[in-house]
């Protein structure tokens, strides 16, 4: 599954929100996702972060979810 394009800065920003809320500097956060292709090392994430261009794939929003703890999460209409 691909994630789009015009989505990969609102995921950032998620991704932002969510590494503060753990205390997560971007050296760390690259450690915890070791193992997803590509890689995403800390300049990577901390260039996503910041332009939100850097290319999210569906094994990084997966690896997200799980780490962050949001597989419980529902959609609220």
């Amino acid at each position: 599954m691909a994630i789009p394009e015009n989505q990969w800065r609102i995921i950032w920003k998620a991704v932002e929100y969510w590494m503060n809320a753990n205390n997560l500097s971007p050296q760390v956060f690259s450690q915890v996702m070791a193992g997803t292709q590509p890689s995403y090392l800390p300049d990577r994430i901390a260039r996503g972060i910041k332009y939100g261009d850097e290319e999210i794939t569906s094994d990084f929003l997966h690896r997200c979810i799980r780490i962050f703890g949001l597989t419980s999460a529902r959609h609220v209409d």
